[in-house]
């Protein structure tokens, strides 16, 4: 007999359980407009940082608190979605130009071009998939006068940044790091860990997922020119360091380090940037130009 699932309680019921906890709740409206819009369940992800293990509060947890790390959050996340943006489009193009010039228009589809045969043919069913499902009048137009054959450079505008990074990473090592040396000036195997890395950000951020106080499940690969700069390894300060070298145009990279500064600024005395990796200094590392920009 299967487990009967737990009661639900209605939104007052919940603002009552999270008094009798200990949590301030200063304005019970408010609190019950919040609990409205982000559900309780979720909530309680932020307030694990103020519970005690006899599931009551830290005396003085106010709501307000809790609901202003959530905000700091979820725009967080927005500023990572929009830096990864630029990086997933530029690869694409990258990854696009260097096969259909050095290769051939239909490189991607040859096993040859790649490491792991079983891998290339999975990621090209995958490709498939998501070609045969776009409505995308550039799509329509190939199939209408080409017969359905996408070369590289229409291919990879339907594949997902998942693909885009599994493609990268089972070509060949020569091609791997042609692109690689020529563009970011740093090793093969590095680019293409980091671009699963972001693959894995972005994720996140597209679900929602919290990431204040909550370590990444990966480790970024730290360049030497890195590494003395770097306190936590697998932090969210280090995503942002890798995400600095793969970001173009450089000159648009300061307008995210001042968002973030802003961002952090706002809500200083309520965040702890150390529990993301940040060192005291994080601003001036972030801005610092990397082997790719003069």
């Amino acid at each position: 007999m299967a487990n009967s699932a737990k009661p639900a309680t209605t939104i007052d019921q919940q603002v009552t359980l999270l008094k009798s906890r200990g949590l301030i709740i200063a304005d019970e409206v408010d609190a019950k407009a919040v609990l409205q819009r982000i559900s309780y369940y979720r909530l309680s992800g932020y307030l694990v940082e103020f519970k005690r293990p006899d599931n009551t509060y830290i005396p003085g947890t106010q709501l307000s608190t809790v609901y202003a790390i959530y905000e700091f959050d979820r725009r967080f996340r927005n500023l990572l979605l929009a830096i990864i943006e630029p990086i997933e489009i530029s690869i694409r193009t990258k990854l696009a130009q260097y096969l259909a010039v050095a290769c051939d228009p239909l490189a991607y589809r040859d096993p040859k071009h790649f490491v792991n045969p079983s891998e290339h043919t999975a990621q090209l069913t995958v490709i498939d998939m998501t070609i045969e499902r776009s409505r995308e009048p550039f799509a329509d137009h190939y199939r209408k006068y080409y017969g359905g054959t996408f070369p590289i450079w229409v291919a990879v505008e339907m594949m997902s940044f998942g693909s885009v990074s599994k493609v990268f990473g089972n070509l060949v090592r020569s091609h791997r790091q042609h692109i690689a040396k020529s563009h970011y000036g740093l090793n093969e195997k590095v680019i293409a860990q980091w671009l699963l890395s972001l693959v894995t950000v972005r994720n996140s951020c597209a679900h929602f997922s919290r990431l204040y106080r909550r370590t990444p499940t990966f480790q970024p690969k730290i360049c030497h020119d890195d590494r003395p700069d770097i306190p936590e390894p697998q932090s969210w300060f280090s995503v942002l360091m890798a995400a600095r070298h793969l970001y173009e145009p450089w000159t648009d990279w300061s307008h995210f380090v001042t968002a973030l500064e802003t961002l952090c600024d706002e809500y200083q005395g309520i965040i702890d940037l150390r529990a993301m990796g940040f060192p005291p200094n994080w601003e001036r590392l972030l801005r610092r130009p990397c082997r790719r920009h003069p």
